[in-house]
């Protein structure tokens, strides 16, 4: 920490580097200093002399570390009374986390499908009272989350793709365009809520306004090649193109690298009383006129600009020169449906200024859905309108006349009784076992005969499972008498099902010679031990 001459007041070394732009403020009457590192630790110090006031880890667990990937914002809950100040942290595990300054116990911690990348913009997005936030993932979503309680209230899903750099040192650097840099919450379009903006970083850069409230894409164009765009106002080259530089010098201009993370700017920079843009491509920065509704009253811009509620700007800007004709695509996701039913409509737009629909709908997103149920067959225009001119595209939907509804259905037969334990105690004892000739698992006419009658007790009880326990008698190797048993168990199966058994319902339990039904070891012991029996499974 520096004072205002530029003396060191006070200096702290982490475990590992911090992260981002500190935070400073007073927090309830203590001015401090928090700060995050590269080792998941959020540090609060005391502003006057470095001491440590408190840490916190954005880690789950001791042994896995989660990158700080964002700076720390402090701010003070509106709809807290008792030690209201916050702080909002990001890492790189996708985590954001709530903490209170004063003591830094953790409020909530939420988890996102990327890892935060950026820095966080709070205000009422909702205009509920509440604070929000919105911020970007690597997973080129934009989110917006409630501070009450960390819920999202939103998600966008960017589709960016992967384009390849300029050379560099006699190399290709291929990398993704990602949304990046800390958002801008202003009001866009006039509605008097707060509506998000920011700016993609990489060789084809874009800049996107969101509706705060919902998401929605309000309008967004591409920041390439800044002089052709027919919003810009002025342009100034940072670093010009340069031979490439021997060794390990820098190629490209410390002020604005080429892979910078570009936040936009709004403010009166020229002092015409005007609201301007500032973005940056590459190794331009482009101001673009933004007038606003009424003239700013001199001396008030810079209280107006730091207010996080400034509800006034309004993004109106006039063409100027050549600018490359509009585009727009209109998809519907069935094209026949039958009457009552809905279809979604969506759209998408390039080099758009706005986009009006027809069938009574009036002006829409340059890119959005629209859920309609038309009552007969419709034909859906948009018309897609900028600097370029106006292009349209259109999708019909057939709609057929509703079939009569089907004849009711029968109601089901009625469920088979449900059976005690005495029931089926008794059914049992009524389905008489099958036996078999020694060393076969054929089945003889008698046992046929068995299996028929056990067919007809059966067939009022077709939900019920039933177990087959083969047996067989001693003589043999335990091996060969379990495969034997497993084969005339399989033998009553067969028989049952092609005399309308359900197979579903029928378990085969071989028990080989492990089970004796007889213990003499005489020939009459032993074909009583030659058996498939019959229980009723649970």
């Amino acid at each position: 920490v520096l004072s205002s001459s530029g003396k060191q007041l006070w200096k702290v070394t982490g475990q590992s580097p911090f992260f981002g732009v500190p935070a400073m403020g007073l927090v309830g009457d203590k001015a401090v200093v928090i700060a995050g590192d590269r080792s998941g630790s959020l540090r609060c110090y005391d502003a006057t002399n470095g001491n440590p006031l408190w840490s916190y880890s954005v880690s789950s667990s001791p042994s896995s570390s989660s990158p700080i990937s964002t700076s720390p914002i402090l701010f003070k809950d509106p709809q807290s009374n008792a030690m209201p100040w916050r702080v909002l942290v990001g890492s790189e595990k996708g985590e954001v986390h709530l903490v209170n300054a004063q003591d830094g116990q953790m409020i909530w911690s939420r988890a996102m499908t990327g890892g935060i990348v950026g820095d966080f913009a709070v205000g009422d997005l909702r205009s509920s009272g509440a604070l929000d936030a919105a911020f970007s993932t690597s997973h080129s979503e934009v989110i917006a989350v409630s501070l009450s309680d960390g819920k999202t209230i939103w998600t966008k899903k960017f589709k960016v793709p992967l384009q390849e750099s300029s050379e560099v040192k006699r190399g290709k650097r291929i990398t993704r365009e990602t949304l990046s840099g800390q958002p801008v919450l202003v009001d866009v379009d006039g509605d008097s809520k707060l509506d998000v903006i920011l700016e993609t970083r990489g060789l084809n850069s874009y800049v996107y306004c969101l509706g705060g409230s919902d998401g929605r894409i309000i309008w967004n164009y591409g920041t390439k090649n800044l002089r052709s765009n027919p919003r810009l106002t002025e342009s100034v080259t940072i670093a010009p193109g340069r031979d490439e530089l021997a060794g390990d010098q820098v190629i490209y201009s410390d002020t604005v690298p080429v892979y910078s993370n570009p936040t936009p700017l709004v403010g009166d920079f020229d002092g015409d009383g005007k609201a301007d843009l500032i973005v940056n491509d590459r190794d331009e920065v482009g101001l673009i006129n933004v007038p606003l509704p009424s003239a700013l009253v001199p001396g008030s811009w810079a209280k107006f600009a730091s207010s996080p509620c400034n509800n006034m700007i309004l993004f109106s800007v006039p063409c100027v020169g050549a600018a490359p004709a509009p585009g727009i695509r209109l998809s519907a996701d069935r094209n026949e449906i039958v009457e009552g039913q809905s279809v979604k409509i969506c759209w998408t737009s390039t080099n758009a200024a706005g986009v009006e629909m027809d069938q009574g709908v009036g002006a829409v997103g340059v890119e959005d859905c629209l859920t309609v149920t038309p009552p007969q067959t419709t034909t859906w225009t948009a018309v897609a309108r900028g600097c370029g001119g106006e292009a349209k595209d259109s999708a019909s939907i057939t709609v057929s006349v509703k079939p009569p509804a089907p004849p009711p259905i029968p109601p089901p037969p009625p469920s088979p009784p449900s059976m005690t334990d005495a029931d089926r105690e008794a059914l049992t004892r009524s389905l008489n076992d099958v036996f078999f000739e020694y060393d076969y698992y054929r089945l003889t006419p008698d046992a046929q005969k068995t299996l028929d009658q056990n067919v007809k007790q059966l067939a009022s009880y077709s939900s019920l499972r039933l177990g087959l326990e083969a047996t067989c008698d001693e003589r043999g190797s335990q091996i060969y008498n379990q495969f034997l048993a497993v084969a005339r168990g399989e033998s009553v199966r067969e028989y049952l099902v092609a005399h309308g058994v359900d197979v579903s319902k029928l378990e085969v339990r071989p028990q080989g010679e492990t089970v004796k039904w007889d213990s003499r070891r005489d020939e009459e012991g032993w074909a009583k031990n030659r058996r498939v029996h019959f229980v009723i499974l649970p």
